[in-house]
């Protein structure tokens, strides 16, 4: 066990992967006093910044009163930003329009692919109700943008597959609301809260409004982040 004088007694703590980026860059003078923010991929490998995995050691160095995860987020794009090398659709519970000349897979084929890839994102989260006796709320990913701008800079896992082409924008929604239908059901299995998107943040149809767009397609800027650290701050009243 850490020392108390190494212990963080910031009130809040949010932890995640790389969307706690946006929150970080949003600090300022007053935040950064009540608020730590811990990307795990730097915070337990700050050489290769690949770690995706929470350590049980977090617990030794933070002692919040309440904590916001974001872990993973981004299984969606990684599944369907870009084209499949065959084009595929699918249907909602909500939604049974398809773009033409595609094959259509089921959605519970989307639901166990999506939930698979997002299998590390959810033991995270397990081993951090399982970690700290606090409050717990899940941040809900930031929306999908709804055009890719060609200066866009795309993260290098999408590099090799650039040929294939941006899939339309209704996939990639029904993509996203399908990864936040698994993470909101996770949240109720845990007995956590969920925290969804801040208003005013997207158009008509859902998608990010593009003042909030990073240049990475896959996640949102320091504007978004303002506004998520406003929605904690009024959830927290600290």
């Amino acid at each position: 066990m850490k020392s108390d004088k190494n212990i963080s007694h910031r009130p809040i703590l949010i932890i995640g992967n790389s969307h706690t980026t946006a929150i970080a860059a949003a600090l300022n003078d007053q935040t950064r006093s009540i608020i730590d923010v811990v990307n795990l991929a730097s915070f337990f490998d700050p050489i290769n910044r690949r770690n995706k995995i929470l350590h049980p050691e977090i617990a030794d160095l933070f002692n919040p009163e309440h904590i916001f995860c974001s872990f993973g987020g981004s299984e969606h794009s990684v599944f369907g930003l870009l084209e499949a090398p065959t084009k595929f659709d699918f249907m909602t519970e909500s939604c049974s329009q398809t773009e033409p000349d595609r094959d259509i897979i089921t959605y519970g084929l989307v639901r166990t692919t999506l939930s698979r890839a997002m299998r590390g994102a959810m033991n995270n989260t397990q081993k951090l109700c399982a970690l700290f006796n606090c409050s717990i709320t899940h941040i809900c990913t930031p929306p999908p943008f709804r055009n890719i701008s060609e200066d866009a800079i795309l993260p290098r896992r999408f590099q090799e597959s650039l040929d294939l082409g941006v899939s339309p924008p209704s996939i990639r929604k029904k993509l996203y609301e399908t990864h936040s239908n698994i993470a909101r059901e996770l949240c109720a299995s845990l007995n956590i809260a969920f925290l969804d998107i801040p208003l005013g943040t997207t158009d008509g149809d859902g998608f990010l409004y593009s003042k909030f767009c990073s240049k990475d397609p896959t996640h949102a800027n320091s504007l978004y982040g303002e506004l998520v650290i406003k929605q904690i701050l009024e959830i927290t009243n600290v």
